[in-house]
């Protein structure tokens, strides 16, 4: 009869409308989870993320004895760009820096933004030589990537190569910091990469 078929119909728009709002409803999850987890300008992982996912690896390398490459980079001369052009060309710049990063590294590497052009690099299993050859095409494509909206913007990083991690994600990036900042008072625009010591050795 009629309401039969009404009865059906009903049915069916009612399990069609519950399972619309149930797949917005995951997405809108799904999207918030990403938010939370990458920097709204860069698209790069943001502090507290990386953290967490660096730990994760830091312990796996210490499970299975893969090396561990940890890497600091900074923007040299970004506040120059922001007196020079204003926060908008500051800001596309730093867009256009998480863009090349992302490209030129493998799926299982990390970046995040660490706060302002400030970022930090994870390279598991990467050894010195593997790691030295992966940072130095980063800035290559950096500094291409740059050359025409802020001319002689250059970059500073500084890496170690743990062949067993340190204690924690913190310690490390310190020291990888510490390096970073030895490239800006030799003058900037290069790489300083060391072999970590052993643990015994530290």
């Amino acid at each position: 009869s009629w309401m039969l078929y009404w009865n059906t119909a009903i049915r069916i728009a009612y399990y069609a409308i519950i399972s619309t709002l149930l797949s917005q409803l995951k997405l809108s999850l799904t999207t918030e989870r990403k938010l939370a987890r990458v920097d709204h300008l860069t698209q790069l992982w943001n502090a507290r993320y990386f953290y967490e996912q660096a730990e994760i690896e830091a312990e796996r390398s210490r499970r299975s004895g893969a090396p561990l490459t940890v890497a600091y980079c900074d923007v040299d001369n970004f506040k120059s760009v922001n007196d020079r052009f204003g926060h908008s060309a500051g800001d596309a710049l730093l867009r256009d820096v998480g863009a090349v990063i992302r490209r030129e590294l493998r799926r299982t590497d990390l970046c995040g933004r660490l706060g302002g052009d400030e970022f930090a690099i994870i390279l598991p299993g990467s050894d010195a030589d593997q790691a030295v050859a992966t940072l130095e095409r980063i800035k290559r494509a950096l500094e291409r990537a740059v050359e025409e909206k802020a001319s002689g913007t250059t970059f500073s990083f500084g890496a170690l190569t743990y062949d067993n991690p340190a204690a924690t994600v913190d310690e490390m990036i310190r020291a990888a910091d510490d390096l970073m900042y030895r490239v800006k008072r030799n003058g900037k625009s290069s790489i300083i990469h060391e072999r970590a010591p052993a643990p015994d050795a530290r």
